[in-house]
C-alpha cells in the first residue's frame, strides 16, 4: 500500500498511520462475531452481547412506531417544548409528551433530531451504562482470578461459577479479598467500559438523527443522495451492534487477562496464547512466548520478557513510523506496542496460560470467603 501524505500536517499524517495500523490489527467485521474460545469468557461475552443487541432491537422497534404514527397521542397535543438536550431522567416524560403530541407530518427537523436524542436517552441511560460496565468488568476480572487458580475448567464448570458471581464492583469487593492491583484493574475496566458504551451510544444517536434528518430533507433539496430510511437506520444500528460486540470482546478480555496476572505474585511464569482465527501479525509473534511475572513497582523491568499488573499499550503506538518535519521517521522501541498484561489492542482475543504454580497469589490460600465460594460451586 502506498500513502500520499505530502502536504498533510505531521500530527494528522501520524494519526492516519496509527489508525491504519490499528485497523489492520483489529481484523474484519465478520470475525468480530466468532465465539470466544476461552471457557472462562465465552458465555460472558455472549450474554453481554445479547443484552446490547436486545436493547438495539427495542430502539429500532420504537423508532418504527414513531415513524408510523403509532406513538401519536392527541391528549398531549400542544405540550410545551422541553429543555434542550441533554436531559435528566426527570425530564424525559416532558420530552415524550411534546413528541407524542404531534403527528409525524407535523414534526419539524428539530423534532426529528430530538427524537433521536430521546430514543437513546430512554434505552441507554446512565444507569444502563454503569450497570452493564460494572457487570462485565467484575465478572471478567473474577473469572481471570479463577483461571489463575483453576485453569482446566470446562465450559460447564466456568458457566456455573459465572452464574454465582456478584454484578457490581462494590458487591465483589465486599464478597472476596482482592489485592490492590486486582481492585485497581477492576475499577479501571468498569470505568473504561462505561466510556466505550457511552461512545457507542453517542455514535448511534448521531446515526439515527442523521438518517431521520436526511429522510426529511430529501424531497426538498436537489442532489441529496436517495437511500431508503430503512437502509440508513439499518446501517446505524448495524454499526452499534458491531461496536457493542467489540466492547464485549475487548473489555472482557482485558479484564480477565489483567485479573489473571494480578492474581499471581512475582515468580510466576506465564505463556501467551495468540493462536486463533483473525490474530494480527503482532499478536502471532507473541504466541507461545514465556514471560516472568514481576511487581508493578519492580526496578529495571524488561517489557519484552516480563509482565506485571496494569501493563498495557495505552499511549504506545501500533505504527512503526511517525511523521516529523514532513519525513517518515522510525519510532523507538519505547514508543511501540509491547506485550501487554491485558489485550494487545481492541478485539484481540489473546490470553495467558500458567506455566508454573510457583508465585500463585497467596491471597487465594487465605481468603476464607473465596474458598467458601469455590466449595459451594464444587471447585474446592
Amino acid at each position: 500500500m502506498f500513502l500520499d501524505l505530502l502536504g498533510v500536517p505531521d500530527e494528522g499524517a501520524t494519526d492516519a498511520l496509527e489508525c491504519l495500523c490499528k485497523a489492520v490489527a483489529e481484523g474484519d467485521d465478520a470475525s468480530v462475531w466468532a465465539p470466544h474460545y476461552s471457557p472462562f469468557l465465552s458465555t460472558l461475552v455472549e450474554s453481554f452481547t445479547h443484552n446490547g443487541l436486545q436493547v438495539s432491537a427495542e430502539m429500532a422497534a420504537e423508532i418504527s412506531s414513531w415513524l408510523t404514527g403509532k406513538m401519536y397521542a392527541p391528549k398531549y397535543a400542544g405540550s410545551p417544548a422541553p429543555e434542550p438536550f441533554p436531559w435528566a431522567a426527570r425530564d424525559l416524560p416532558a420530552v415524550y409528551a411534546y413528541l407524542a403530541g404531534k403527528r409525524p407530518a407535523e414534526m419539524s427537523f428539530a423534532d426529528w433530531s430530538m427524537l433521536g436524542d430521546y430514543i437513546v436517552s430512554v434505552h441507554a441511560p446512565p444507569s444502563f451504562v454503569q450497570s452493564h460496565a460494572g457487570w462485565l468488568a467484575v465478572r471478567a476480572s473474577v473469572m481471570g482470578k479463577l483461571q489463575a487458580q483453576k485453569p482446566g475448567l470446562s465450559v460447564a464448570q466456568a458457566d456455573n461459577a459465572l452464574a454465582s458471581l456478584p454484578s457490581t464492583v462494590e458487591h465483589a469487593l465486599a464478597a472476596y479479598r482482592f489485592t490492590p492491583a486486582q481492585v485497581q484493574s477492576m475499577q479501571y475496566i468498569a470505568a473504561h467500559c462505561a466510556d466505550t458504551i457511552v461512545a457507542a451510544s453517542d455514535a448511534l444517536r448521531y446515526g439515527i438523527k442523521a438518517a431521520l434528518l436526511q429522510e426529511m430533507v430529501q424531497p426538498h433539496v436537489p442532489g441529496v443522495p436517495s437511500q431508503s430510511l430503512q437502509t440508513k437506520l439499518f446501517d446505524a444500528f448495524g454499526k452499534f451492534n458491531r461496536d457493542w460486540r467489540r466492547i464485549a470482546l475487548t473489555e472482557a478480555g482485558e479484564a480477565a487477562n489483567q485479573g489473571f496476572i494480578a492474581a499471581l505474585t512475582p515468580g510466576a511464569r506465564v505463556r501467551r496464547f495468540e493462536q486463533y482465527t483473525g490474530a494480527c501479525d503482532f499478536c502471532k509473534k507473541l504466541h507461545g512466548k514465556e514471560f516472568a511475572v514481576v511487581a508493578p513497582n519492580a526496578r529495571g523491568k524488561n517489557g519484552q520478557t516480563q509482565v506485571w499488573p496494569g501493563k498495557s499499550n495505552v499511549g504506545r503506538s501500533a505504527s512503526p513510523t511517525k511523521i516529523a518535519d514532513g519525513v517518515a521517521v522510525k519510532r523507538t522501541a519505547d514508543e511501540l506496542w509491547w506485550p501487554a498484561a491485558g489485550l494487545q489492542h481492541p478485539h484481540c482475543r489473546g490470553m495467558w496460560l500458567l506455566e508454573t504454580v510457583t508465585g500463585l497469589g497467596q491471597d487465594q490460600a487465605t481468603d476464607a470467603e473465596w474458598n467458601k465460594w469455590l466449595l459451594a460451586i464444587g471447585l474446592s
